[in-house]
């Protein structure tokens, strides 16, 4: 895909994010190109302090049998998944995950021969002003504490797993 894009291409991307930066110092009331920003965040005036969006667009389609030794590359869910958290992406601004609780519907997986039925976390996104970081953490970990959502993994698939 790279070799098809042309220099017009990545000129006008730079025009949107241009209007997409522009667009968020309106929200935010600053400029993130004010070198003093550091220092006297978080900055009043503006629109909105924080936005807030669901982390992904949906929910995390079903395996296909095929998939498991192959793997599978679903386009069409790759962009509705990703479609919030472009913004953070594209123009430099901060963005933080919280877990806003788990869906209804169960998954068995099964592991080292043990079954496990969980459900898969649903997330809320949280993103700020640039260099606002502190904020954006503060507000994850509320939002996680209040909701009392946060559940150790019943399996742990990691380096230190026997």
């Amino acid at each position: 895909m790279i070799g098809s894009l042309k220099s017009q291409d990545y000129f006008l991307a730079q025009q949107q994010r241009t209007r997409s930066i522009r667009f968020l110092e309106t929200l935010f009331g600053h400029k993130a190109t004010d070198r003093h920003h550091q220092s006297t965040y978080p900055c009043k005036g503006g629109i909105v302090d924080v936005i807030v969006t669901p982390t992904t667009g949906n929910l995390p389609p079903k395996i296909n049998a095929g998939a498991l030794s192959h793997g599978e590359s679903n386009y069409l869910n790759s962009v509705k998944a990703m479609q919030y958290m472009m913004m953070c992406n594209f123009t430099g601004i901060p963005g933080i995950t919280a877990v806003a609780g788990y869906t209804e519907e169960k998954y068995h997986h099964k592991v080292n021969g043990d079954q496990y039925e969980t459900g898969f976390p649903v997330g809320i996104q949280f993103m700020g002003q640039w260099w606002d970081e502190r904020r954006l953490i503060h507000i994850a970990n509320v939002c996680e504490s209040v909701l009392e959502t946060r559940q150790k993994p019943k399996i742990w698939l990691g380096f230190d797993s026997e």
